[in-house]
């Protein structure tokens, strides 16, 4: 998906694999507008704090793209 916002996160327990990345616990991360966010993947799930700027209820806040356009 295209993420239409800016967003924070904040992981207070367990992880999250981002694409090639594992964010775990006490780790911040930040995507712009407009980024291409890859996969979301966990086993074991995960407790997050996320913030964004804009109201998610609103048409067109995140954009999809067909699944063989990864």
């Amino acid at each position: 998906m295209i993420q239409c916002y800016n967003e924070e996160g904040y992981c207070l327990a367990g992880y999250c694999d981002i694409g090639d990345h594992r964010f775990v616990k006490d780790y911040f991360a930040y995507g712009p507008s407009f980024i291409t966010s890859p996969w979301h993947r966990t086993d074991d799930g995960g407790l997050f704090f996320i913030r964004v700027d804009r109201d998610l209820s609103q048409v067109a806040t995140v954009l999809s793209y067909p699944h063989g356009n990864l």
